[in-house]
This record gives structure tokens, C-alpha cells and sequence, in this order.
């Protein structure tokens, strides 16, 4: 979790410090920069780097604002896989319980509390994911589409075109990356979850438990996909198939 947060970050800064900000900073000839009305001229000192430490601040703040939001979107995928990984392992735990009561019957109590535990944090993580699933929805919807779009006039574009875009392409394609990688891990998480349920041993122990493990398993065969607008899923193949689609227009629109 932290390594792909802190990637997240040091991934918006490095593009941002090497490529964007020296571009957008060198350039002031070439466009009207309204942060600097009022130190024209531009050409002499100490007009030019006050100028230009201005831009860098409000850059540095955009660029800060943008990385939050990607690592934040990511920390809670993250944090939801690392839940459904954790019931997993106590799933298989309750498993060994099982074995247990069934040579002793006398830990009835022991299972009941298990059981009730795993119960309910099954259902916050759900309410977990269909929160995150209406918080996001939109945004990310928007977001992909326009990596998408912006991904696609890449490979339109003359070269030299192309070099000014090289920011923008690389963080539409690392975030849509990352999120498609991160939907996968909680899909696959809720799976592994899924088939901890099934085998955790339910034959062994009272009919009562037994009715509220069908439950639980009732609720974990339902896939947990989180999806962009509502129509994208977030998974690997959604991005392998969007780099074919890409691929195939630009095929067709060079030809």
C-alpha cells in the first residue's frame, strides 16, 4: 500500500519538476502569463525570477493537488483489499475452529463470536466499497475518458506536437494504469474471500452458524467491481483492452 502511494507521488513530481514546470517557466515569451500582470517587462531582472518562482509555486500547488487526489482514491482501494485480504486469513483461522469444534463441541461460544465478527465486517466492507463506488463514480468516469481521449491525440499528432503533451501522457497513462490495477487486486481479494467461505469448514459445525455462513457466502459471490460511470469496471483487462482499442484507431486514422 505505501510503496504504490508513494509511487503515486513521486511520480506526479518527478514529471511535474523535470518536464512541466522547466517548460512552462522557460517559455514566457511565447504566451500571455496572467500570474505576472503587472512585473512587465519580463526580460530583465529580478522581474523574470519572481516571475517565474510565481509560476513554480502555483504549479508545485497543482501538481499537489492532483497527486493527493490520485493517492487518496488509491490509499482507499488499497486499504479495502487489505480488508477483504485479512477475512480471508481469518476465514481459513475459523476453518481450523472448525476442525476443533468438532472434536469438542464445547466451543459453540467461540464459534458464535466468530462468526457474528466475521459477519459484520463483511458487511461494513461492502457498504465500504458501495460508498466509494458513489463517491467516485462520476469523477473517474470523467477522468478515464479523457486520458483516453488525450492518449488517443498522442499518437495523432506530429512528434514535435507530441513532446509538448508528454506530461499529460504520462500521468493519463500511469493513473488509468494504476486504477485499473488496484480495481483488479479488490476484485481478485473479494474472489480468494469468496472461496474462504465455501471451504471454511461449515459442514462441521451447528445448523444455526451454518444458515448465517450461506448468508455470508450469498453476499461474497456477488462480484466486488468498481466501475467508472457507472459502465467502465476497473480491471486489467479494461486496460488491455482500451491500449487495443487506442492501437486500432491510430492504425486506421494513419492509414
Amino acid at each position: 500500500m505505501k510503496l504504490i502511494v508513494l509511487a503515486c507521488y513521486v511520480f506526479h513530481f518527478v514529471d511535474a519538476v523535470i518536464i512541466y514546470i522547466p517548460s512552462r517557466i522557460m517559455k514566457l515569451d511565447d504566451f500571455s502569463v496572467a500570474t505576472c500582470v503587472g512585473l512587465e517587462p519580463l526580460t530583465v531582472s529580478p522581474n523574470r525570477e519572481i516571475c517565474m518562482a510565481v509560476l513554480a509555486a502555483q504549479e508545485l500547488t497543482a501538481v499537489l493537488a492532483v497527486s493527493s487526489y490520485d493517492a487518496i482514491l488509491l490509499f482507499l482501494f488499497c486499504h479495502i483489499t487489505a480488508t477483504f485480504q485479512l477475512l480471508n486469513e481469518d476465514m481459513i483461522d475459523f476453518n481450523h475452529l472448525a476442525d476443533e469444534y468438532e472434536a469438542n463441541s464445547e466451543l459453540a461460544s467461540d464459534i458464535d463470536a466468530r462468526l457474528k465478527n466475521l459477519i459484520i465486517r463483511h458487511s461494513f466492507t461492502l457498504k465500504t466499497v458501495k460508498k466509494l463506488q458513489e463517491i467516485y463514480n462520476t469523477a473517474v468516469g470523467i477522468g478515464l475518458g479523457l486520458d483516453a481521449i488525450s492518449m488517443c491525440l498522442f499518437f495523432v499528432l506530429p512528434i514535435d506536437v507530441c513532446l509538448n503533451f508528454a506530461p499529460l501522457i504520462y500521468h493519463s497513462f500511469f493513473v488509468f494504469f494504476l486504477y485499473c490495477y488496484q480495481g483488479q487486486r479488490l476484485t481478485t481479494a473479494s474472489e480468494r474471500f469468496e472461496m474462504s467461505v465455501y471451504c471454511c469448514g461449515w459442514e462441521k459445525i451447528q445448523v444455526k452458524h451454518q444458515k448465517s455462513i450461506l448468508l455470508m457466502l450469498m453476499k461474497a459471490q456477488k462480484p466486488v467491481i468498481i466501475y467508472a460511470a457507472s459502465v467502465v469496471p476497473l480491471r486489467l483487462y479494461t486496460f488491455a483492452s482500451t491500449m487495443q482499442s487506442i492501437y486500432k484507431f491510430v492504425a486506421v486514422f494513419k492509414l
